[in-house]
């Protein structure tokens, strides 16, 4: 199906170049949910022992604890 003269060479690939002139933001080290439940609670949010934790929350803690 294909002609002979596309199977000849295989296909070569080069890596682009990243072309951002803003920083790649460092990497924080993992939290636990446990951590974030227990400020929120400290802090006067009301949130449930189980479940996704609102972003509103998780933005404050990383307010509060930006290391």
């Amino acid at each position: 199906m294909l002609a002979k003269h596309l199977l000849d060479h295989a296909p070569a690939f080069a890596p682009s170049t990243l072309e951002s002139s803003t920083p790649a933001a460092a990497a924080r080290t993992p939290v636990s949910t446990r951590t974030i439940r227990d400020w929120a609670n400290a802090n006067g949010y009301d949130l449930p022992e189980r479940g996704r934790i609102p972003i509103e929350v998780v933005e404050a803690w990383k307010q509060e604890n930006p290391s």
